[in-house]
């Protein structure tokens, strides 16, 4: 187990561009910003062959889960506008990897993952006793590749304790899943179909970038460049764990 920072891509640009969004709308400067999902734990393991006396053979899975809540509020007395975002960040790699051990206590790793992704949304507007959400959560499956050198420490002549830091490669789009947005006034609308990014633009010309779940892609006048969302996974992972060897 251990620690990831992960990148987060158009999942974590999305959520600052509502808030700047809504920024623009009301005209009101925001008082603070939606903070990113970028940290996340870490958990796996790994069953491992030898192939040699300098190589092996390791086929394993992680779990990860990343998120990150924000309340902003935008200050226009008497009234004033509270935003929530919360972006989560979840996946399950499945991982083939070859390490090799220049050193009894010393390795490198190199291999091809098969990611099981999930990523999700939340924003929750509130003003003058009316609110509005909207909640979406997505899934995708894709390749990554991965990196990483590792130290074994000798507790006893099966048991050894190591430390592995591992960089990962995986940007993967086609995510697919549901959103409902609903609101004070008893709307409760729920929209199956994409995840997309893409920009809108204001009356004052200024363009903010948007994430949502949509059954088509988005094609009103005032939205250009959409595209399916990218959700990026890359990043650096720091595990210690127990090597036991029979």
């Amino acid at each position: 187990g251990g620690g990831s920072f992960i990148s987060g891509g158009d999942l974590n640009d999305g959520s600052q561009g509502f808030v700047d969004y809504r920024s623009n709308i009301l005209a009101v400067e925001p008082q603070g910003q939606a903070k990113p999902a970028h940290l996340s734990y870490i958990l796996g393991g790994e069953l491992t062959l030898a192939l040699s006396f300098h190589f092996s053979l390791g086929i394993g899975a992680d779990y990860f889960l990343g998120e990150m809540e924000s309340l902003v509020e935008f200050s226009d007395d008497p009234s004033s506008e509270t935003l929530t975002t919360h972006p989560k960040i979840q996946a399950v790699p499945l991982r083939l990897a070859i390490s090799y051990y220049p050193l009894p206590n010393f390795y490198t790793k190199i291999g091809i993952e098969y990611y099981l992704a999930k990523c999700a949304y939340y924003y929750r507007s509130e003003r003058a006793g009316s609110w509005e959400e909207w909640r979406g959560e997505a899934t995708a499956q894709d390749f990554g590749i991965l990196a990483g050198l590792g130290f074994e420490f000798e507790l006893t002549s099966s048991f050894n304790f190591i430390i592995e830091a591992t960089v990962r490669y995986a940007r993967i789009s086609g995510f697919k899943g549901k959103d409902r947005s609903k609101d004070s006034t008893g709307t409760d609308h729920i929209e199956e179909g994409t995840l997309y990014y893409y920009r809108v633009q204001t009356a004052g010309d200024e363009s903010y970038p948007l994430l949502f779940i949509r059954e088509d892609t988005p094609t009103e006048a005032n939205v250009f460049d959409p595209r399916e969302a990218v959700i990026d996974f890359s990043g650096l992972s720091l595990k210690t764990g127990f090597k036991i060897k029979f």
